[in-house]
């Protein structure tokens, strides 16, 4: 494979004002065993229009002093609007190259090209914080990529304009660099126009934050809207800052009236989950003579082996619970008591007692639960 080397290169080369074309760099390669050198071009498209044909003239000067030109003809350039291309290398006739300019002569048969200058830089832009702050934030919402576009000035000329990042643009509403719109070029660059801009922003903002409706959200605009003073409406905005504020209090203060009685309401239901959970569970968690009771309890039948205590199912789908022998409490699907308002439970080597709605001893009282060892079983719970 042959080994070239680079005798000349230019990545500034002068424009010709106004030719949609401009030459980016300039290259000479030159075969380190053969001298044969090589000419090597990109081209960049400035225009909005594809560029199909293009004549160009080399003018090369050698070490020695002697000049020559040399004809370039690409007849089939085919660079999109805004591209760049590397047309194939061009050979040369001279071996000792010390300098080689080019001028664009037509492009698709237009030849009407001011005279070749380097592309000045744009000049700087002096803004106040706010406003350059406010530019910033548009340039970044607008995907614009350049660096340099902050803080630099565009410049429109007859036939072509000067983007903020330095690019030159023929006959294009936006560059073909940095993709900056040319229409918001004036007002980016507006001193007064973006800090109102910015006021607006800053308005807006504090606008979301109160539509958010969370109490840190409404302080926070609230402070903004102070801050702006007389700006649009700030002053109803404070006001409506408030009685948001105060909303949200009336709201708290009947969440915190409504937060006791809520919570006795949630210990009840626990407590019956988890007396509903004991009795599900009571294989696992008590002895047999409880086991026996929860069988009470889901409609199941039992006899003690003292014969103290009978659970069992009457023939009408009553239950009934006969204790001591002689006392007898019955109910339609829950339990009730009759003559003693307490009782004591045996289960053999298991005790507790079971809790009436009152003490009466006269009239039929709905049993609201047995308790056998501290663990109390609910009929209602189930």
């Amino acid at each position: 494979m042959a080994e070239y080397k680079v005798i000349y290169r230019n990545d500034q080369p002068d424009w010709q004002t106004t030719c949609p074309i401009w030459v980016e760099t300039i290259q000479v390669s030159r075969n380190v065993e053969t001298s044969e050198c090589y000419l090597q071009l990109r081209l960049r498209n400035l225009s909005n229009m594809k560029i199909g044909r293009i004549t160009a003239t080399a003018t090369i000067k050698s070490a020695d002093g002697t000049c020559a030109t040399k004809e370039i003809q690409l007849l089939d350039a085919d660079i999109e609007a805004g591209s760049a291309a590397t047309p194939k290398a061009i050979a040369l006739d001279q071996s000792d190259i010390k300098e080689l300019s080019m001028l664009i002569d037509s492009v698709d048969g237009k030849s009407d090209w001011a005279k070749a200058a380097p592309i000045k830089q744009p000049q700087r832009l002096m803004l106040s914080t706010k406003a350059m702050n406010e530019r910033k934030t548009l340039v970044s919402e607008s995907n614009i990529s350049s660096a340099e576009f902050h803080g630099q000035c565009h410049e429109k000329h007859n036939g072509w304009w000067l983007c903020s990042c330095g690019a030159a643009n023929v006959g294009r509403s936006s560059c073909h660099q940095c993709k900056a719109e040319l229409q918001n070029m004036d007002n980016w660059e507006d001193e007064k126009w973006l800090e109102e801009a910015a006021t607006k922003r800053t308005y807006d903002d504090a606008a979301a934050k109160l539509n958010r409706g969370t109490t840190k959200s409404i302080l926070e605009a609230k402070d903004v809207f102070k801050q702006l003073g007389d700006y649009a409406d700030s002053p109803s905005k404070t006001e409506a800052c408030d009685q948001a504020l105060a909303k949200i209090e009336q709201k708290q203060k009947r969440a915190r009236k409504i937060a006791v009685p809520v919570a006795a309401i949630a210990a009840v239901v626990i407590v019956a989950i988890v007396a509903f959970t004991a009795v599900t569970n009571i294989n696992a968690e008590c002895s047999k003579k409880a086991n026996d009771y929860a069988n009470y309890l889901s409609g199941m039948s039992y006899t003690s082996s003292d014969g103290s205590i009978t659970f069992g199912k009457n023939g009408n789908g009553s239950y009934k619970l006969t204790v001591s022998k002689n006392e007898v409490y019955e109910g339609i699907y829950s339990v009730y008591v009759s003559a003693t308002g307490d009782a004591t439970v045996n289960l053999d080597d298991k005790t507790g007692s079971i809790t009436t709605t009152s003490d009466a001893k006269t009239k039929t009282e709905k049993i609201t639960a047995i308790t056998i060892d501290g663990v109390t079983y609910s009929r209602t719970s189930r």
